[in-house]
């Protein structure tokens, strides 16, 4: 890129952009010996990001006057990502000062001072309502005993409102990506063109705004300059936008993109894998709470549409119409996927010695018979209610028995750690989830 200027436009109620990705790209445009050209194509040979949060700390409230600022990006020579302590490799052999761009932004806060602030929901209908009311009360119950026990495993949750027997309302949770927007495996699940921030972000923007007594109109205008030394590099995957459109290239999927998305919320140079400390702790710590507390609970239809990211590094469980067991596919105890495991460093890495960590005092936590009878009479107490999963798909004291039985009371600690690891071991090597994720995948076309 030489002396172009690139414009971005965003508006959003989630508040400005913290991270600027870019993808460098070596283009090649072959030509005929007849006059024709091929058509253009496209390698990877470096990426960087640029941390925007100290340019907007120079933004004065409403201020709608440009600032100008220089800032350097970084590019990688290798393929080597981190190692286990999440260290980048590249440190001390990348090309530093490589790109320098100027960033021109401006910012204007839209306010509706005459109109309340207003909470997105989604209506539902044709589900119980009150049955997802019970599972998120559920984890809300775990959650208070676990911080009650020194465990703060950063779990987020949300609001229902059962208004009928089987219609109410869900509260759409801002900032969160179903990681079936994210993650992209073999028959796992899909992605879209674009999937960094929420993807849904550009058809909804504007509605946020509307409903948000706040909104963020930001216009970030880049130009640079790009000295290269003709020096080949390795592709490098750590990124997940097309650098053109139109220009053939080979496919520009992630291969973390649950790491990718948490750096464009909070990326930090200084930190492991880029990502501010505080946003990986949280991922990991709730990658681990929700992984034991659905397992308990006997969630089912884990499919990836199902489980959320948010910026700040929370990962939840939404739609809870399948609990204590009963699943409409094949019934999985836990859901960890292969993505998941990338996200905090893969198996080699201090992220997941800390996940088994969690998980396992998670368990014991919650297994404390003071905390098993808390938790059961949570269940107990609508057993008449007739919820679908509780009493008419199945007989509640079948219900009941089967969710004691997962806690494995005939263990002792050593064992019962030893035994959900071995849980967390088996789901992440299952394959049967592939062919789950396919299913939903084919029912969501028909």
């Amino acid at each position: 890129m030489n002396n172009n200027t690139l414009l971005f436009e965003t508006r959003s109620s989630w508040g400005f952009p913290k991270t600027l990705s870019l993808k460098v790209c070596s283009i090649y445009k072959p030509k005929h010996s007849d006059g024709f050209d091929e058509e253009s194509r496209s390698s990877d040979v470096g990426c960087g990001f640029v941390d925007l949060c100290p340019i907007w700390e120079q933004q004065i409230q409403g201020s709608v006057v440009p600032v100008e600022s220089k800032t350097k990006v970084y590019l990688f020579d290798s393929t080597e990502e981190f190692d286990q302590h999440g260290q980048s490799n590249e440190l001390s052999s990348r090309r530093k000062e490589a790109i320098e761009l100027h960033l021109r932004i401006s910012t204007e806060v839209v306010t509706f001072e005459d109109q309340p602030r207003k909470r997105l929901l989604l209506y539902k209908h044709g589900d119980d309502l009150r049955q997802e009311l019970l599972a998120i009360q559920f984890i809300e119950r775990c959650n208070q005993i676990l911080i009650a026990s020194g465990l703060d495993l950063k779990l987020k949750t949300f609001s229902c409102q059962p208004v009928g027997s089987k219609t109410g309302f869900i509260e759409w949770v801002r900032g969160t990506v179903p990681l079936s927007e994210l993650c992209r495996s073999s028959g796992s699940s899909q992605l879209g063109s674009n999937i960094g921030m929420d993807s849904r972000q550009s058809s909804r923007s504007k509605d946020d705004a509307e409903g948000s007594s706040e909104a963020f109109n930001t216009t970030l205008d880049v130009s640079g300059k790009q000295v290269s030394d003709g020096s080949s590099r390795k592709s490098h995957r750590w990124f997940k936008y097309d650098s053109l459109p139109g220009l053939h290239q080979r496919g520009s999927v992630s291969e973390n993109p649950i790491q990718d998305f948490l750096r464009s919320a909070a990326y930090d140079e200084s930190a492991p894998y880029f990502v501010k400390k505080e946003v990986m702790a949280t991922y990991v710590k709730s990658c681990a709470g929700y992984c034991v507390i659905t397992y308990l609970l006997g969630v089912g239809d884990r499919h990836l549409d199902n489980i959320l990211l948010h910026q700040n590094g929370h990962l939840l469980h939404c739609d809870y119409s399948f609990i204590l067991g009963q699943d409409p596919k094949t019934y999985l105890p836990m859901r960890i996927t292969e993505e998941m495991i990338k996200g905090l460093g893969g198996r080699d890495s201090d992220n997941f010695a800390k996940f088994l960590v969690f998980t396992g005092a998670a368990f014991i936590t919650l297994r404390r018979h003071n905390n098993i009878h808390s938790l059961l009479s949570h269940i107990n107490n609508m057993v008449h209610a007739g919820m679908g999963d509780l009493s008419i798909n199945q007989p509640p004291e079948e219900a009941i028995l089967a969710m004691r039985g997962r806690f494995r009371l005939d263990l002792s600690d050593d064992d019962a750690m030893a035994y959900i690891e071995d849980v967390v071991e088996k789901s992440i090597t299952s394959k049967m989830w592939r062919a789950v994720d396919v299913m939903h995948s084919l029912g969501k076309h028909f």
